[in-house]
């Protein structure tokens, strides 16, 4: 319940008929979802898969505008690293992980509110230099390699401070 999947079928509500839906997951809201998407009518803008295969899930990220994250506790935030790399836009919460991530207005978009998001969708940006923005802060700053040299260097700097390895 705290990614707030709802949220996303609501949004796409309020944003009008020139978007549609990605859901993928499975799980204990499942049917709560599927049930407000035929109750509002929205089952030829909603595409809602149950799973898609790990090897599969750049091609969803790629292939979208945007990526919403409605989690507002997010402590890290995979799924927005992911996306951010493919390009895609992230509107997300104002949380721990996204602001850690996302340079708001250049990289993404941190939101206060649900509402917010829908200003963003309705202003119909031109985003299409974010989304690059968007893969270059993946490439500059979350990288294994990047952060396993920022790692290393750190405990360089332990060991010097601490004298080790001076006998």
């Amino acid at each position: 319940t705290y990614k707030r999947p709802w949220a996303a079928v609501e949004l796409l509500e309020r944003v009008g008929s020139q978007y549609g839906l990605v859901i993928i997951g499975e799980g204990s809201l499942q049917q709560r979802i599927q049930k407000q998407i035929k109750e509002n009518g929205l089952e030829g803008r909603v595409f809602y898969y149950s799973r898609i295969p790990n090897m599969q899930m750049y091609q969803y990220y790629a292939a979208c505008d945007y990526f919403v994250n409605f989690n507002s506790h997010e402590i890290f935030g995979m799924s927005i690293l992911e996306a951010m790399y493919q390009g895609c836009v992230v509107l997300a919460r104002r949380a721990p992980g996204p602001e850690q991530i996302i340079e708001d207005g250049v990289s993404g978009f941190l939101c206060d509110s649900d509402k917010e998001m829908d200003k963003i969708l309705l202003a119909d940006l031109q985003l299409l230099d974010m989304g690059e923005k968007a893969r270059q802060r993946i490439k500059e700053h979350f990288t294994w390699d990047i952060n396993a040299e920022r790692i290393r260097q750190q405990v360089l700097q332990w060991f010097d401070q601490n004298d080790f390895g001076k006998a």
